[in-house]
């Protein structure tokens, strides 16, 4: 699948895709707060944070993400 014009700028590594609650109300491409994330275990980060790259959500549920 082809990643679209909006988020072909954002860094491979920080590139996930979210459900959206914010104006976009759907699946979205958003950038992750940090380099080198975990979402889960030992290194996962309570600040960790993913903006959606069309409307702007932060999304904090990282269980729901999923990387590109």
């Amino acid at each position: 699948m082809p990643i679209p014009k909006y988020a072909q700028r954002t860094p491979r590594n920080r590139l996930v895709q979210i459900i959206c609650r914010g104006a976009c109300g759907g699946t979205r491409y958003a950038e992750v707060s940090q380099d080198n994330w975990s979402g889960h275990g030992p290194n996962e980060n309570p600040d960790l944070y993913a903006t959606c790259l069309k409307c702007g959500y932060k999304a904090k549920d990282k269980y729901n993400w999923i990387r590109v």
